[in-house]
């Protein structure tokens, strides 16, 4: 018996903790560096792999590093659906509580109007 590629759906529910080593370094990277580039970066990630709530988390906090408030809020309501729908066995407690406690603080300060002050470096 050979092996058979997964179907696409299949592969959009890969669990996030089994992200190959090499696109958890890109995800680091693209957090950690240059919010610029890693906006891009993980927005082809997303595409992707449209419904990985580790990738979606990642990206909203790009977005919320380059002050784009409500697209990081957006993109963490979008993370914290697709935790809810992963297998128990695959759903990480941690990563949802503090996925909740960023979209939580990023609605109260959006409420009360206050903006983000971002120092980006540019390409």
């Amino acid at each position: 018996m050979g092996f058979e590629p997964q179907k696409q759906e299949e592969q959009e529910m890969t669990p996030p903790h089994r992200l190959s080593p090499a696109a958890k370094r890109v995800i680091t990277v693209a957090v950690a560096g240059n919010p610029n580039a890693g906006k891009s970066t993980l927005i082809n990630a997303v595409a992707g792999s449209p419904h990985d709530p580790t990738i979606l988390s990642h990206l909203g906090d790009v977005y919320d590093r380059l002050g784009e408030s409500e697209l990081a809020i957006t993109t963490w309501q979008k993370a914290l659906a697709e935790w809810k729908r992963v297998v128990p066995a695959d759903y990480e407690e941690d990563k949802v509580r503090n996925l909740e406690r960023k979209l939580t603080d990023a609605q109260r300060d959006s409420a009360r109007g206050k903006k983000k002050t971002v120092a980006v470096k540019h390409d």
